[in-house]
């Protein structure tokens, strides 16, 4: 079962509400945890996120049996000191699939400049990141679907 743990500003909370709501599943909330289950041709899909910022329960969901890691980033403010610091505490070996905005901006030039200091900050962490920025529900959305079921086609 491919598992997503979603961490960073706190519109993460409002985001996967909106991203179970796009296929049309409830969300559920235990242990300081909310998420979301899909199955698609008989694989199970977990997304959740912990519903308060805590590096310690994120490290512990990101050990558990998480395979991809979500950093949500609001788009307005940039990489916080917090998202970074819940970003350092996540083990190595969970890839990071994925850098979600919230609060889009629409200055491009702005946005290629937060995307490159937000570069440059992860990369110090993780220095093979391959940069994937995703904006909008419906795209975070497909971008969840298609690195959890279809990375063969990639």
């Amino acid at each position: 079962m491919p598992k997503f743990l979603m961490f960073g500003t706190d519109s993460r909370l409002q985001l996967i509400d909106d991203l179970a709501a796009i296929a049309e599943l409830d969300v559920v909330e235990s242990d300081n945890v909310r998420s979301f289950e899909a199955t698609w041709q008989g694989q199970t899909l977990r997304v959740e996120t912990p519903v308060i910022r805590d590096q310690d329960l994120i490290d512990s969901r990101a050990s558990d049996d998480a395979n991809f890691l979500l950093l949500v980033v609001s788009q307005a403010d940039g990489l916080m000191p917090l998202d970074l610091a819940e970003l350092e505490a996540t083990p190595d070996r969970v890839e990071l699939a994925g850098i979600c905005f919230t609060n889009l901006i629409p200055d491009p030039e702005l946005v290629q400049l937060v995307q490159s200091e937000i570069t440059a900050l992860v990369r110090r962490k993780r220095p093979r990141w391959k940069e994937r920025f995703v904006g909008e529900d419906c795209n975070i959305f497909f971008h969840i679907l298609k690195t959890s079921f279809f990375t063969d086609c990639l």
